[in-house]
């Protein structure tokens, strides 16, 4: 029983640091938004924090998993499922926790995985507009577009002094 009390414990922490890398994904998503460079930084520095410790708490719900599992039928692959670990916990009250909070926490996992994975995309698309921008500023700046002169006339030198940049006048 001692073994199902720390289980849920384990469950419930895990839950909680995933929910706070949902909450950090979304804030995330703002800083995108905003193109907020500093902001994404933070975030990102936050959502590593919690991703270390998520690792580290899944590493000791795997070592008492498989203290647990001696009686437990294995599946195909030698994993036991939770749900057979269940079977024998003599508590109902305790199995229903510790299903509800593993139930809660696939979907709040599945959750932040979806939305970082949409962060991801809105970085990538966001690069891409950046690019295609300089691409035109830069090419915009460096061609010679033609221009009318004070006659009525179209040059094709831009009408530009070479060294100043300012528009030259013909009289």
């Amino acid at each position: 029983m001692k073994e199902f009390r720390a289980l849920l414990a384990l469950l419930q922490r895990e839950l909680m640091l995933q929910e706070k890398l949902l909450e950090l994904v979304v804030k995330e998503r703002a800083a995108i938004v905003k193109l907020n460079r500093d902001e994404i930084e933070k975030y990102v520095e936050q959502k590593e924090r919690v991703l270390a410790e998520m690792r580290s708490l899944e590493e000791k719900r795997s070592v008492l998993i498989a203290s647990m599992e001696s009686g437990s039928p294995a599946q195909g692959d030698g994993a036991v499922k939770l749900s057979s670990l269940l079977e024998s916990c003599d508590s109902p009250q305790l199995r229903e926790q510790i299903t509800s909070t593993g139930e809660n926490l696939k979907k709040t996992a599945t959750t932040a995985h979806q939305l970082n994975a949409d962060n991801s995309m809105l970085i990538r698309q966001s690069l891409g507009i950046i690019s295609s921008t300089l691409a035109i500023l830069h090419s915009a700046a460096n061609d010679v577009l033609p221009t009318y002169s004070g006659a009525g006339k179209i040059e094709n030198d831009g009408g530009r002094a070479p060294t100043t940049g300012r528009i030259r006048t013909r009289g």
